[in-house]
């Protein structure tokens, strides 16, 4: 009776208790089909495909960066082998597409793409200076590569 009890509730709790997203950039569907998130800046709420395109760890190199023409910042990301195999064929095949991408179960930025991306390296524009760092910030905190402590040129990892 007891084992049939617990087992009941566990099989209850992983069903009713959904799991995080895996952080990265999926595909929003526009049927309004698959998983239902809220766009953290507008509060939009938008479908997502359930597998992402590509997921954080496949990113080589982050970083917020300002684009020149409109003084606004951009997020720049160089994908793995692996990754920008997985953006080439997605791009290839879908474009153009609108992608979302999730950090945390929100979405973080929203962008169309309009070409195939080829060589694995893309930007995001459209930030503000604090969110583009709090952004690529929070990247590094889930990879591991965010430093322990960081002042000026001094970082401890």
């Amino acid at each position: 009776m007891r084992t049939t009890f617990l087992f009941i509730f566990f099989f209850t709790c992983a069903i009713c208790f959904s799991q995080k997203m895996v952080t990265g950039f999926y595909q929003v569907d526009e049927k309004k089909e698959g998983r239902l998130v809220k766009d953290l800046e507008t509060g939009e709420q938008l479908y997502i495909k359930e597998v992402p395109i590509f997921e954080l760890y496949d990113i080589v190199e982050m970083q917020a960066a300002i684009v020149e023409f409109d003084n606004r910042n951009s997020l720049t990301f160089e994908l793995n082998d692996n990754g920008a195999e997985r953006l080439k064929n997605f791009t290839q095949a879908n474009s153009p597409t609108q992608v979302a991408l999730v950090l945390e179960d929100r979405v973080v930025s929203n962008t169309r793409i309009n070409m195939p991306i080829l060589d694995g390296r893309f930007s995001l524009s459209g930030f503000d200076m604090k969110k583009s760092k709090a952004v690529v910030n929070k990247l590094e905190i889930e990879t591991g590569n965010a430093p322990l402590f960081s002042k000026r040129n001094f970082l401890i990892y």
